[in-house]
């Protein structure tokens, strides 16, 4: 007997995307041919044992679809979400491997193990029409790869804070190992272009890593002196981000390449009415991105309850009888819901397609006095505005806290 592979997953996908297996075999037309495929993670221990049966209406070949499972075993890194320091993000990774074996009854016949080293996958997904390139999110020299984020553009106030993640080591080909050694920012004042550089971390490999962007981890950084001056090579001593500043840019570089594209940022100034929602969200590529609805925040609650019913009278001493008091009726498992209506301020095209992200994300938080709370977004449909159609136009969402307030019953 023998297997051959007609299709194997790439060395590093998104892993709500499928993540196929097809193989073929010499023998699989024969009376009480099964496949046998075994998920093995990165100890070579098994995950998953199941029999797959020919498939008839394609050559008899054994056609799987490993997303589901691996699904289960990949996770999040949510709390990188507010990083001062290059962070590792170990749980939006998973190594896994495979072996396939072929049988007729109880009689075993070829195996394969594929691949030395196996496969990675990540939390994210690719949308429809655009389809997964993994040479376009490695970061290599001669490759100005794209972060794993979808969004547009970005704007953040100087109390504000961001990240963005990218890869680091050797995923597939050794051409094109993910390979950086400093993330750079630039300055823009309206007069001055000042470039600083982020470096000097110990990097594991290969790991996605959380790279901290918001304009407060920033200045934080600089003020701790772990920031240098790219002109000068002298370390930062006091805050790079001031209400003088325009915008900054981001980018990674490996010796004296840039190996990613640049994130432009612009500083929002504005003194708002009210201290806005900001909104955290596991976003399309594994980062957790970030927004505030700055116009408004109506708050309300809904409380369900459960009713019990009883005699109010019962023996007092020698009396059948009642005291002030006593219930007739009763109230048990009694909860209330948070709910919210939140209205961005005035926002523009890109920002509104990076929205969209936000409205369908499995995992949103909101961010109070830096600590997450879940939250559930409940609308379920958003007309989508342009700036041609609608010229200055904003977005109104409805929010549940995802846990619910208790009485004392």
């Amino acid at each position: 007997m023998s297997l051959a592979a007609i299709q194997d997953p790439y060395d590093l996908m998104p892993v709500v995307n499928t993540i196929p297996i097809v193989y073929s075999s010499s023998f699989s037309a024969q009376s009480g041919f099964r496949y046998k495929v075994i998920l093995l993670n990165s100890g070579a221990t098994e995950e998953l044992t199941l029999w797959i049966h020919p498939d008839t209406n394609n050559s008899n070949y054994c056609i799987y679809n490993f997303n589901m499972v691996l699904g289960d075993l990949v996770g999040t890194d949510k709390d990188n979400w507010d990083v001062e320091t290059f962070t590792a993000a170990p749980n939006s990774l998973y190594n896994y491997n495979f072996r396939l074996i072929e049988y007729i009854g109880a009689t075993s016949g070829a195996t394969t193990l594929y691949k030395s080293g196996g496969f990675y996958v990540f939390r994210g997904v690719k949308q429809y029409g655009d389809f997964w390139s993994m040479g376009d999110y490695i970061p290599w020299s001669g490759n100005t790869a794209t972060f794993l984020s979808t969004r547009q553009k970005r704007e953040y106030s100087l109390t504000e804070t961001a990240v963005v993640n990218t890869f680091f080591g050797s995923f597939g080909p050794t051409t094109e190992d993910a390979d950086w050694d400093r993330l750079n920012i630039s300055v823009y004042n309206g007069d001055f272009l000042v470039e600083y550089t982020i470096s000097g971390k110990t990097l594991a490999s290969p790991y996605i890593y959380t790279l901290p962007i918001g304009p407060a981890q920033l200045n934080n950084i600089s003020t701790a002196g772990d920031m240098v001056n790219a002109t000068t090579g002298a370390p930062t001593t006091g805050a790079i981000l001031d209400t003088d500043d325009i915008w900054y840019e981001v980018y990674l570089k490996n010796g004296n390449d840039y190996v990613s594209e640049t994130l432009r940022i612009n500083l929002d100034h504005t003194c708002y009415k009210h201290d806005g929602v900001k909104f955290v969200w596991l976003g399309d590529l594994s980062t957790y991105e970030q927004f505030t609805f700055r116009m408004a925040d109506t708050k309300s609650f809904k409380t369900s309850k459960n009713e019990i019913k009883s005699d109010h009278r019962h023996l007092i001493g020698s009396e059948w009888t009642y005291a002030v008091g006593d219930r007739g009726r009763k109230n048990i498992n009694v909860s209330t819901t948070e709910n919210h209506r939140v209205i961005s301020g005035w926002i523009k095209d890109k920002e509104a397609s990076d929205l969209m992200e936000l409205f369908r994300s499995p995992d949103v938080y909101i961010n109070i006095d830096g600590s997450l709370f879940p939250v559930i977004i409940t609308s379920t449909s958003y007309e989508e505005q342009t700036v041609r159609n609608n010229r200055l136009f904003n977005y109104t969402i409805d929010f549940e806290m995802a846990f619910e307030k208790l009485s004392n019953v």
